[in-house]
């Protein structure tokens, strides 16, 4: 199921709950949440989408001159050993400084082994050594690699074989974010996968919150470029707007602060968490109001944007009772 007709069915869950009256859209709350993806990561931090096709050209003749080198070596114990053919790294993500050297890939591994009559392989008639393998009484085998493309040519020098990085990942959207841990605060983790970014409608009344609005992006994305489209989703498909946009440091951005206050939202950015060094103490009385269950924060970070220093319910223009209210305003807002 795509992303897509996930959204569409996703709002029309949110317009039920909204005809249910659970729904006011006066308090929308923004924040990520990283979560792994079922395929396994390999480690390549640079790959890209053509690390699925690199291309090897005269791996053919490469091959034969292996074998044909280990079956003149009067070492027997070297005879068996893998045979391990690597490409420099065709990756164009990769960074070009002179103090990181751009490494090999190891894209097929080959041995010798003993014939057996009965499970002949078919690798020695491929590269060329059917004959040289048969007097030796020796098999040519594939220990690793994956082909997804052949192209033979009229010389072995020219032919190509194009295979998997061994190292590229089998989810190619996917990225590795970082977030602390849910049982030690203290310490961050990576997590390889995706990144929810989740708009949450926060009723005070009714001691809920439901979810309004999702954008997926990579692991390592960047939150703050889609605090507006996640607002644009909520207006496109309900058309509504709310009165107060909370979202913490990472959606930080001056588009963000315009696009609230052009929709006659007032931005805020919440602090949800105290650094130990910090001269400055809050008492934990200070730090968190409870209200109908709901834990709110009462403290906000400095930057150029409204603050919330109270919570209280005050008479709206409209007549329904707001459960928050910007009760100060920093002079200097760009």
């Amino acid at each position: 199921m795509g992303e897509e007709l996930y959204n569409r069915i996703f709002h029309v869950l949110v317009e039920i709950a909204e005809l249910l009256g659970f729904l006011s859209y006066k308090i929308i709350a923004t924040d990520g949440t990283l979560f792994p993806t079922n395929a396994r990561y390999k480690g390549c931090t640079w790959f890209e989408r053509d690390c699925n096709c690199v291309e090897f050209i005269g791996i053919i003749d490469n091959v034969r001159r292996r074998v044909l080198y280990r079956l003149n070596d009067p070492d027997r114990k070297s005879l068996f050993k893998d045979m391990r053919v690597k490409v420099e790294c065709p990756s164009q993500r990769f960074p070009d400084h002179a103090k990181i050297p751009r490494p090999k890939v190891e894209i097929l591994t080959l041995c010798l082994r003993e014939a057996d009559p009965e499970k002949p392989s078919i690798f020695n008639q491929i590269f060329g050594v059917k004959e040289e393998l048969q007097i030796a009484g020796l098999d040519l085998e594939v220990k690793r690699g994956i082909f997804t493309e052949i192209i033979m040519r009229d010389s072995a020098k020219t032919d190509s074989f194009f295979f998997r990085c061994p190292k590229m990942p089998y989810d190619p959207d996917a990225r590795i974010g970082v977030r602390r841990n849910p049982q030690n605060p203290d310490r961050k983790e990576k997590i390889f996968g995706f990144n929810a970014i989740i708009d949450t409608s926060i009723e005070l009344d009714l001691g809920i919150e439901l979810p309004v609005a999702c954008t997926t992006i990579a692991g390592n994305g960047e939150e703050g470029r889609h605090f507006i489209s996640n607002k644009i989703q909520i207006l496109n498909h309900h058309g509504k707007s709310s009165n107060i946009h909370l979202a913490d440091a990472k959606y930080d951005e001056i588009n963000n602060f315009m696009f609230s206050r052009d929709q006659g939202a007032i931005p805020s950015s919440t602090i949800m968490s105290v650094q130990k060094t910090s001269p400055r103490k809050t008492s934990k009385k200070g730090a968190m109001t409870k209200k109908d269950g709901l834990m709110l924060p009462a403290a906000f970070s400095p930057i150029p944007t409204a603050s919330i220093i109270n919570v209280k319910e005050l008479p709206s223009p409209a007549g329904v009772s707001a459960s928050i209210q910007m009760i100060r305003i920093s002079s200097n807002i760009p």
